[in-house]
């Protein structure tokens, strides 16, 4: 195998790898139901100051109660956080739902033009804690663009769904609903598993070695690069993490120096 197709091939395998690797410890099984909405899988056409912003409208809600942060939810992370959704005309909105951050208060406002905004709805703090589902009927707007705003809470306001309707469904809530995977298990899980597979390639790689045990070097790496982005969305981390962070590096140059220490076995005299 020549060294082009060989990078090629690693290239693929490290971006499969990374896609397979972001779902790693994420329990995404749920399926929307049929009365999807206005806004199941539609992407934001404006957002400011929020992460994940496709989990808001996957069809995915958070069951009462969840975490703020998990596989599940985006978050606003300031006062003027906001995402702007395109209907793609002017429709009326008759039913909508945020299921959220219990201690925030959160608003769907519409536009018809994407600059001046009404509120149609708002949802307001709920008794209970973690993520709640919220919803307004016999709304009287209509619009084009929806924008989702929000304010009070501990000023990291999370989401889990937002979604809207010409005419309010039948089937309540039309949204498969789940416990998420809170983030800092998720990046446990995945921590643990890139250090294991690191250690695990670096006693196995041989120079000489097949091209097949070369490429394997694309499963850590794919995990690798998962949990890079998973850590940065958390960063600054905290001591527990950065320590777990520190011992996994640990594990993996310990291996490496493991290596150059003990003596490579001799190779057999040829057979006269």
């Amino acid at each position: 195998m020549t060294r082009g197709r060989l990078a090629a091939l690693a290239a693929l395998a490290l971006a499969l790898a990374g896609v397979a690797c972001d779902r790693l410890a994420s329990n995404l099984s749920g399926s929307a139901r049929p009365e999807a909405g206005l806004l199941r899988g539609k992407l934001p056409v404006a957002a400011h100051a929020v992460t994940h912003a496709s989990r808001l409208t996957d069809g995915i809600a958070a069951e009462p109660g969840d975490p703020g942060r998990t596989d599940l939810t985006a978050e606003l992370s300031r006062p003027d956080a906001f995402v702007t959704w395109d209907l793609g005309a002017q429709v009326p909105v008759r039913c909508a739902l945020v299921d959220g951050d219990g201690e925030a208060t959160f608003t769907l406002s519409l536009s018809a033009d994407g600059k001046d905004f009404l509120a149609l709805y708002r949802a307001p703090p709920d008794e209970d804690r973690g993520q709640q589902l919220r919803a307004g009927r016999d709304l009287p707007g209509t619009g084009r663009y929806l924008l989702l705003s929000s304010t009070g809470g501990d000023g990291h306001r999370s989401v889990s769904e937002v979604s809207a309707w010409r005419e309010c469904p039948k089937t309540w809530p039309p949204l498969a609903m789940q416990k998420g995977t809170p983030d800092d298990e998720a990046v446990r899980l995945k921590l643990w598993a890139f250090a294991a597979l690191g250690v695990a390639y670096v006693l196995a790689y041989r120079g000489r070695g097949p091209d097949w045990l070369k490429l394997l070097g694309v499963v850590p790496a794919g995990v690798g690069v998962a949990l890079v982005v998973q850590v940065v969305d958390l960063w600054p981390p905290t001591a527990e993490l950065a320590t777990r962070l520190a011992l996994a590096g640990g594990a993996i140059v310990a291996a490496l120096l493991a290596r150059r220490l003990v003596p490579r076995r001799a190779a057999p005299p040829p057979v006269s």
